[in-house]
């Protein structure tokens, strides 16, 4: 009977947070590439912070929020009369504010 390997939960925990914080990064690179918004590098997106807020997210609960995010960045750009909307901390704080 093979051995039974217990892990743990710290561990677990921290090996699902850099998952996540792999499937955010890649959805944000994927949208930046696929569009004219950009990250702005003084609010650089932390995502090991929202890995941690989206604990128990699926990777399709992920990808909408960073098109939720998308959608408050073109918003905030069209009010500040931006020509190119950027994605910041704040619209992914808003986002996890709203959902």
């Amino acid at each position: 009977m093979p051995a039974v390997m217990s892990v743990p939960a710290s561990h677990a925990y921290s090996t699902y947070n850099n998952t996540t914080r792999q499937i955010l990064a890649g959805i944000v690179q994927a949208k930046v590439a696929d569009s004219s918004l950009q990250v702005q590098p003084k609010h650089s997106l932390n995502y090991v912070s929202f890995a941690t807020q989206t604990e128990g997210y699926l990777a399709t609960d992920l990808r909408d929020l960073v098109a939720r995010a998308v959608h408050q960045a073109t918003i905030r750009a069209a009010k500040e009369h931006s020509p190119v909307p950027h994605t910041a901390r704040y619209n992914f704080n808003v986002t996890l504010t709203d959902s």
